[in-house]
């Protein structure tokens, strides 16, 4: 699973009618990436404006995938518009229940609320018309999430570049929005994340690894994450291999 958040500009024509040219033009590429030595095929692909979601499969795997449907959830404009949403695909693969999210919530420093609510009504309406009739996140074996959950780091942005330069995490990771929510219950309910080994990545000059100079000067954060959810009858056996971010910078 890859997904993409802004894959296209949040503009008035993308929102009432959002072009596939980018999508199309990254399924190509990532197609190409994948399959360099081992074959994969594109399951599915499902874009909301600027969220997109990818689902790819070794080829050998194909004939076992018993069924596989798409669930969107609108929640930009209070669920008029699709520049903040979800993407969702599931997918049974012989007897096992796959669901692959990825979401853009709602932004700004300020807006916890905001997107904790973005969470809960992409709990509420993803659903799935299965052959087997309608289908829950609750139905789910296994459930990966990813995107851009705008969630910030509650520290003055002084305070946040001296423990970014001082590479100190702890005082960093204990402001952090989403393992507070995630802490008190409020969302991401027994879903695991990975260690974050990494400073933050939100948000640089573009190509570079300087944070934000422009006139907004947004405070460092982890906005881009993922987690997951196992059924209890259900577990990954293998750890996570690698949780990290790759720099974009001009050579």
């Amino acid at each position: 699973a890859i997904g993409f958040e802004e894959l296209v500009e949040i503009t008035t024509k993308n929102l009432i009618s959002t072009s596939s040219s980018h999508m199309r033009t990254w399924e190509q590429e990532l197609t190409a990436v994948l399959s360099a030595r081992h074959p994969y095929h594109l399951l599915t692909a499902e874009q909301l404006v600027g969220t997109c979601l990818y689902i790819f499969i070794k080829q050998e795997l194909v004939q076992a995938v018993m069924d596989c449907e798409v669930s969107v959830v609108k929640t930009g404009m209070s669920g008029k518009a699709g520049n903040k949403g979800s993407v969702a695909v599931y997918v049974q693969i012989k007897a096992a229940k796959y669901c692959f999210i990825c979401s853009h919530f709602a932004a700004h420093q300020d807006k916890v609320i905001e997107r904790n609510a973005d969470y809960i009504e992409a709990c509420k309406k993803i659903e799935f018309t299965s052959r087997y009739g309608p289908l829950s996140l609750e139905d789910m074996d296994y459930v990966f999430w990813c995107g851009d959950f705008n969630y910030r780091i509650d520290m003055a942005r002084e305070q946040v570049h001296s423990h970014i330069q001082n590479n100190n995490l702890t005082e960093l990771l204990k402001a952090d929005q989403l393992l507070t929510q995630v802490y008190d219950g409020c969302v991401f309910h027994g879903f695991t994340e990975g260690d974050i080994e990494f400073l933050p990545t939100f948000k640089y000059d573009v190509f570079t690894d300087r944070y934000d100079t422009s006139a907004k000067q947004r405070i460092p954060a982890w906005t881009d994450r993922v987690l997951w959810r196992c059924n209890r009858n259900y577990s990954l056996e293998d750890k996570v291999s690698r949780y990290k971010f790759l720099e974009l910078k001009k050579r």
